[in-house]
């Protein structure tokens, strides 16, 4: 029925090694090896990965990509970053805008800034707050989508709430569905197992699951089963 609902994962992580590749050698030959007067020189010493930040922040930028500690919470705030992040995180802040990077695990990620694009492999709570910001992340736990059209792809989504306008959502089984912004486009492989609509204009896609949505209460919405 949807030609397209697997186009994400074909080449996915070729891809990452191929774009963010020159991201990580730049990043391997950056740094100073000046000393600071006074001090014993350490220019043999292995820089730790991440960019310091100021103390009571509770969280490290990894801008510039690197490896989180279990469970801890990081900051991405550089425009145009390119990282590759490592490891199971906690909780992920993008604030900068144009970010492309790949995280592979986290409890929670939510983007704030516009224009990003951010891949991963399993991501818990996912709210994207910045206008035209997208995942391809293979399963994700809760999504919300509060801004204007953002783009998601991925295998599974646990629930999705689409509030924004212009969305799109790409994957192959949603558990429920709430959609209460117009115009998004919804695209299932699988089943969605609950569907909920109080917006319009929106157009849905799925083959199993629910038959009809089980509330309707927006206009001129679009379902094919």
């Amino acid at each position: 029925m949807v030609s397209f609902s697997q186009i994400h994962r074909s080449g996915r992580h070729l891809a990452v090694a191929a774009v963010f590749a020159g991201a990580m050698i730049v990043a391997g030959c950056s740094g100073s090896g000046d000393d600071q007067p006074g001090t014993t020189s350490r220019s043999g010493a292995a820089a730790p990965s991440g960019t310091a930040v100021p103390p009571g922040s509770g969280s490290r930028d990894l801008s510039g990509g690197g490896t989180c500690s279990a469970g801890e919470d990081i900051v991405i705030a550089t425009v145009g970053a390119s990282p590759i992040i490592s490891g199971d995180c906690g909780t992920i802040s993008v604030s900068a805008d144009k970010v492309r990077g790949n995280i592979e695990s986290a409890a929670e990620v939510t983007i704030s800034g516009s224009d990003v694009t951010l891949l991963g492999e399993t991501w818990g709570t996912v709210t994207i707050e910045g206008a035209g910001s997208g995942t391809n992340v293979d399963r994700i736990d809760r999504l919300t989508l509060t801004a204007a059209n953002t783009r998601v792809t991925g295998t599974h989504i646990g629930t999705a709430t689409v509030d924004g306008d212009g969305g799109t959502i790409n994957t192959d089984g949603i558990g429920t569905l709430t959609l209460n912004g117009d115009r998004s486009t919804i695209i299932v492989g699988g089943a969605i197992d609950r569907l909920e609509v109080h917006g319009s204009a929106n157009t849905v896609n799925w083959s199993e699951g629910a038959r009809r949505p089980a509330t309707d209460t927006g206009k001129n919405n679009t379902y094919t089963r």
